[in-house]
């Protein structure tokens, strides 16, 4: 009875509690909607309606975007007035019609030779859909010489800036170009860091990368050249009182240039290292600096002689006038201050002897080759036997062809095995002098004299090679004859534009500039053969260029003169357009009136058509005589005569061989139909020897050629001059016989009218074959 009286007590107070709990429930939810409907009421009389409100318990949380800042803040300072702060948990924000920033796309590309490596972010997609990863793999230079490509690209699926694309294609283009480069692409703007073996190849990928740069694109270019690696180190002082000559010199840093500068400053005060020297890797050691200060105070000491290093073999000589007593102490005392693993070995001076006066003296176990300044070789001695001796002089012949050659020589079965080396390696180290000898024995090998190259010991070391051991060099520095042959090359420039002519008629031979029939809009095609153009007049400041367009026949004569000169025009302009402002253009439309093949034929025709680039001297186009049928017809002949043919010279000299007589005599029948016309007659050589040797036989041969059509009954209405290039201006690889064979040759070149560069026909030694240097021709109809 007591437990059911509990039982009933306990049920009560349960009943109790759970009325409690659901009465204080129901005020707390009635407390929050009152409070939410108050604050709605008053955002709602203020018109803040953007405003959410949620009320949990004491807490009071505000969402929603308001339409600026200042209204956010005024409804939450709203709110913030009628309920504590404290429970109030602000996410409010503001609308922006701003897009998200794009990211910063930025690609690095790394290649190391072989190794090329991709870092960076770009967006996923190019314009065209393709995912930009897989462009940029498939642009990259592929091949033997590419092992490794590694990439840790990110992508994004925003939009790039329009001048991302460019940035891109421009950028892969670099890395296909340098083999060892930092390219960094932004949209609009790229950055290339980059290594390259020398200062010519540094010129020519600036050049190409400064033409390829869409406009749109900013370019950064930081391209260096790493010191090259001399082998060997040399240095070359010589010093005749105050006359100071540093014939070679190489240098490991700026110290050793002026440390030079400041010991030479002090007989010269003028000189300046930096001009002679050659800065670069290869010291045989630390020590190399010291060596040529001590050096230069010993010939300073001397007043005259010479002062020579090759790595650490160092040479002192004396002048003739020097005291021997005086010169064994200072050679004595450079031994002693040089510092260790210098070998020194000292000489007195003995200038070459140039005659034959100690023929009688020569012992028949040697051989001496002298060369005098007046281009007579001398050869004494002896040979092993009969056909190397005959092998021997027909190099020789080759080798100095533009000089007399005295063989004074004797036969010696005794001589030893390699005797016949030894004597072309003295005859090559020979070529290089202006004036000197070469003397060999079993046992010796002395080169002596001078030349016009500062560098002229190295050079001949260079080029006996490892056929010789032991040799011993002593030659100088020719100051003047260099000076004179300077001189020559300084006139030989001054005619650059010529020779400028010339080059872009073998352009415009191979590739003619082609417009769209009818039209002066000049082929996308053409656009090569515009930009050859243009790097051959960047060569020549100063020219004065006309630019002349020609038509055939077909269509009204007045309608062809315009279209010739729309052409002509068109041309200029697209020429001008590659920042040429150093040369002067004229543009000339001359029709169908000077034709240059019979228009009565298709390919007469469309030979006709053409564009073709002379010079001009200022001369009102009034002045200049049109060439008529009879020039034309005149110069057909002369191609005509020289295809196949030559004229043919003896080995060595300028004698035009009798068996050549009779195409002079064709030619001079020829031209003798060309009154009012001026030729130019024009010798080359290949660049075997001495420039300025082959200067002199190229102008001989060219005044024989002319001599010999005058003396064939050439009229005097005929103008004709000769001139002689040497070989400056090479048709062919020097570096093989036939190359070299196709560079000896003579050329003819029509020099009067308005396209005087336009015929350009050569007759050749019997070494060449002929060559066509005439202008090109469009491709294209007219109509």
């Amino acid at each position: 009875m007591r437990l059911r009286a509990l039982l009933f007590a306990g049920t009560a107070l349960g009943c109790v509690a759970v009325a409690s709990w659901h009465a204080a429930d129901f005020a707390a939810a009635y407390i929050e909607e009152r409070e939410k409907a108050y604050l709605r009421d008053i955002l709602t009389a203020a018109g803040e309606l953007w405003l959410e409100i949620e009320a949990d318990g004491l807490l009071v949380t505000l969402n929603g975007i308001a339409p600026d800042e200042a209204t956010r803040f005024g409804a939450v300072q709203m709110v913030q007035s009628v309920t504590n702060a404290a429970r109030i948990i602000d996410k409010t924000s503001v609308f922006s019609d701003d897009p998200v920033d794009p990211p910063r796309f930025v690609l690095e590309l790394l290649r190391n030779e072989s190794e090329i490596s991709l870092v960076g972010l770009v967006p996923l997609h190019d314009p065209s859909g393709s995912e930009t990863i897989e462009t940029i793999l498939e642009a990259l230079p592929k091949g033997e010489s590419i092992l490794k490509i590694s990439q840790t690209i990110e992508t994004s699926d925003q939009v790039s800036s329009e001048n991302w694309l460019g940035a891109l294609t421009f950028g892969l283009r670099v890395v296909s170009i340098l083999s060892a480069a930092k390219v960094s692409v932004e949209p609009g703007f790229v950055s290339v860091t980059a290594l390259v073996e020398s200062a010519d190849t540094k010129e020519r990928i600036e050049r190409k990368l400064t033409k390829e740069r869409p406009p749109e694109l900013q370019l950064h270019l930081e391209i260096s050249v790493p010191r090259p690696i001399i082998s060997p180190f040399t240095f070359s002082y010589h010093q005749d009182g105050s006359e100071v000559n540093v014939s070679s010199c190489s240098a490991e840093n700026e110290h050793t240039l002026n440390s030079l500068d400041e010991a030479l400053r002090q007989v010269t005060p003028e000189f300046a290292a930096a001009e002679v020297c050659d800065l670069g890797l290869g010291a045989p050691n630390e020590d190399w600096s010291k060596a040529l200060l001590v050096g230069i105070a010993a010939v300073q000491s001397l007043g005259k002689g010479s002062f020579e290093v090759v790595d650490s073999e160092v040479v002192l000589t004396a002048h003739e006038d020097t005291k021997i007593e005086k010169f064994k102490a200072v050679a004595s005392s450079l031994s002693a201050e040089l510092p260790e693993n210098y070998k020194i070995r000292s000489e007195v001076f003995e200038p070459v002897q140039m005659d034959a006066s100690k023929k009688s003296e020569r012992k028949t176990t040697s051989i001496v080759a002298t060369l005098n300044e007046n281009g007579e070789l001398l050869l004494e001695g002896a040979f092993r036997d009969d056909t190397s001796r005959q092998a021997i002089m027909s190099y020789a012949t080759a080798t100095f062809a533009q000089h007399t050659i005295t063989d004074e020589t004797s036969l010696d079965s005794s001589l030893p095995d390699g005797w016949a080396v030894r004597v072309l390696a003295g005859l090559d180290a020979l070529s290089l002098l202006s004036a000197g000898s070469a003397t060999l024995s079993a046992d010796s090998f002395l080169v002596e004299g001078q030349g016009t190259e500062r560098n002229l010991r190295e050079r001949i070391r260079d080029l006996i090679g490892d056929k010789i051991d032991g040799a011993s060099i002593s030659v100088s520095f020719d100051a003047e004859a260099a000076s004179d042959e300077q001189m020559f090359e300084d006139e030989l420039s001054a005619e650059r534009p010529e020779v400028c002519i010339a080059d872009i008629g073998a352009i415009l031979k191979d590739q003619s500039i082609a417009f769209r029939p009818g039209s002066s809009h000049i082929n996308p095609s053409s656009r090569g053969v515009i930009a050859a153009i243009a790097d051959v007049l960047r060569n020549c400041p100063g020219s004065q260029v006309e630019v002349a367009g020609h038509t055939d026949s077909q269509g009204k004569e007045a309608t062809n003169t315009l279209l010739s000169k729309a052409r002509a025009e068109a041309v200029t302009e697209a020429l001008q357009d590659w920042d040429l402002p150093l040369i002067i253009f004229r543009a000339r439309g001359y029709g169908e009136d000077i034709p240059i093949a019979d228009n009565g034929t298709a390919e007469g025709r469309r030979q006709n058509r053409r564009i073709e680039i002379t010079l001009f001297s200022g001369a009102p186009v009034q002045e200049q005589a049109k060439r008529t049928s009879s020039n034309v017809n005149c110069e057909n002949q002369v191609s005509l005569i020289l295809s196949g043919k030559s004229i043919e010279f003896g080995v060595g000299d300028s004698t035009i061989t009798p068996a050549s007589q009779p195409l002079i005599s064709e030619l001079a029948s020829a031209l003798s139909s060309c009154g009012g016309t001026e030729f130019e007659i024009r010798g080359h050589t290949d660049n075997t020897g001495r420039s300025d040797v082959n200067r002199r036989i190229s102008l001989e041969r060219a005044e024989a050629v002319l001599s010999a059509l005058r003396e064939a009954g050439l009229a005097e209405t005929v103008s004709l001059t000769a001139r002689g290039y040497g070989a400056e201006m090479p048709i062919a690889d020097n570096s093989t016989p036939d190359g070299r064979a196709q560079n000896r040759r003579i050329e003819m070149h029509a020099s009067s009218g308005p396209d005087a560069e336009s015929m350009s026909q050569q007759a050749n030694t019997p070494e060449t074959g002929a060559t066509d240097t005439s202008n090109g021709y469009e491709t294209d109809g007219q109509e």
